[in-house]
């Protein structure tokens, strides 16, 4: 039988023999990396080329990825958050 252990921010499911495996870090590192991906999608359907000034290429790149990485953060803290109230 299992048992789930909420723990602070984590949870664990406790096997009968005692081993302990995370499963809401591996939620949360799935949800991180979705959300990178569906951000990175998002972001680049807008035309940034008209905001874009000359021999600026690799600065604009840095702000693009930097954005997905923003937009990501955000979008998964919401869901695992959401998902903590909907769990707790």
């Amino acid at each position: 039988t299992y048992k789930i252990i909420p723990i602070g921010d984590n949870f664990f499911i406790k096997r009968k023999k005692g081993g302990i495996m995370m499963v809401y870090s591996i939620i949360k590192l799935v949800t991180y990396i979705g959300s990178v991906m569906v951000s990175f999608y998002a972001l680049s359907c807008i035309d940034f080329a008209r905001f874009l000034k000359k021999n600026k290429a690799r600065e604009f790149n840095t702000l693009f990825i930097l954005m997905c990485f923003a937009l990501a953060y955000l979008v998964a803290s919401f869901i695992l958050e959401f998902m903590t109230i909907r769990i707790g």
